[in-house]
C-alpha cells in the first residue's frame, strides 16, 4: 500500500521508487507496477485503484480489501471487487471478517464494540 502510494504521488517520476520496485525480489510486485504502470497524473487514481485491486485479489489481503472498500469510487467497482474477492477467499474469512467486509462496502456505521479479534 505505501509503495503504491509514493509511486502514485510522483506519478513514476521519483526514480528512488521506481528503481525499488525494480530492484525488488518480487516478481509479483513488478508484475503490478509494470502492467498499472503511471502514465499520465490525469489517470493515476484510476492506476492506483487497478493496482490495490490486483494485489488484493491475488494475495487475499483482507486489510487491502477493507481500505479498497472504503475508497470514495463508483459503486459499480466495489461491487466488482467485492464479488471477485468473495468468490476466491470467502472460505478464508471468519462471520466476523465477512460481515464487516459487508457493512464496509454498504457504508454502515460500525462501533469498535462490532470488531471482534479476528477483524485486525
Amino acid at each position: 500500500w505505501a509503495l503504491n502510494e509514493l509511486y502514485s504521488s510522483s506519478c513514476g517520476v521519483n526514480k528512488s521508487v521506481s528503481r525499488a520496485i525494480g530492484q525488488s525480489g518480487s516478481s509479483f510486485l513488478q508484475k503490478i507496477f509494470l502492467d498499472h504502470e503511471c502514465s499520465s497524473k490525469e489517470k493515476e487514481d484510476s492506476l492506483k485503484f487497478e493496482r490495490l485491486k490486483s494485489y488484493t485479489l491475488e494475495t487475499g489481503s483482507f486489510s487491502t480489501f477493507i481500505n479498497i472498500l472504503s475508497l470514495q469510487v463508483p459503486e459499480e467497482k466495489l461491487n466488482s471487487v467485492y464479488s471477485k474477492f468473495m468468490s476466491e477467499w470467502k472460505q478464508d474469512l471468519s462471520e466476523n471478517r465477512i460481515d464487516l467486509a459487508l457493512a464496509v462496502k454498504n457504508r454502515e456505521d460500525i462501533s469498535l464494540s462490532e470488531i471482534g479479534p479476528d477483524s485486525k
